[in-house]
């Protein structure tokens, strides 16, 4: 998906499409693509740092 919306950025960028009669479509495809990236980061910190957790047995230190 992001791979999609990025070739059709690109796509607009050297002026290929034109979505001028649609000024809403790039700004929310950039907010999809901004909260994907989001999403992933945190998943990916989410479980980097599960597994620490579970070695202290559910406790922080502290």
């Amino acid at each position: 998906m992001i791979g999609y919306q990025m070739i059709i950025l690109v796509l607009v960028g050297f002026r290929v499409l034109d979505f001028k009669d649609y000024d809403w479509l790039l700004p929310a495809l950039l907010v999809q693509n901004l909260a994907q990236i989001v999403g992933l980061a945190s998943y990916a910190v989410k479980h980097l740092f599960s597994d620490i957790t579970l070695r202290n047995g559910g406790r922080r230190n502290g």
